[in-house]
């Protein structure tokens, strides 16, 4: 884990082969490189990451998969397993895609899973974080455990 500082707020991050993620102005980031593929292995190690990252406090999260080439179905039944058990420490998520057919296909998808915290799917930064800014809690305080 490297901690780094900030002015406002100290930011976390890890790196590992699949994903960059940091925590950062009340925000968990979650950056997928470029043509990973997700698999069962690469799902339960960012999972890992995620927690280490999160030390079980819970913030709104943004994930930039725009970049990601393949998550196989062992992987995404595990990772909405995860979610099903609501231990992602994360209240909302915002996930940003690359393309048109990519937001109606995760909106289905959606529709299908029923995730557990507020989700959506955006094709800009900028209105994925707008949007984030409602589940942030209001002083900085951040709630502990799941």
């Amino acid at each position: 884990m490297n901690p780094l500082q900030s002015d406002e707020y100290e930011i976390e991050a890890e790196d590992i082969p699949w994903v960059t993620i940091k925590i950062e102005n009340g925000i968990i980031y979650a950056i997928y490189k470029k043509g990973v593929t997700i698999d069962l292995v690469a799902a339960k190690e960012i999972t890992q990451s995620r927690m280490r990252v999160l030390r079980d406090r819970r913030f709104p999260g943004f994930a930039d998969i725009r970049h990601v080439k393949l998550v196989t179905q062992e992987a995404r039944r595990y990772l909405a397993k995860e979610q099903a058990t609501n231990s992602f420490g994360i209240t909302a998520i915002a996930l940003q895609v690359g393309s048109r057919l990519t937001v109606i296909t995760a909106n289905l998808f959606m529709k299908v899973v029923k995730p557990k915290i507020p989700t959506r799917v955006f094709m800009t930064k900028e209105h994925a974080l707008k949007w984030l800014e409602q589940f942030k809690p209001a002083g900085g305080e951040y709630s502990r455990g799941n």
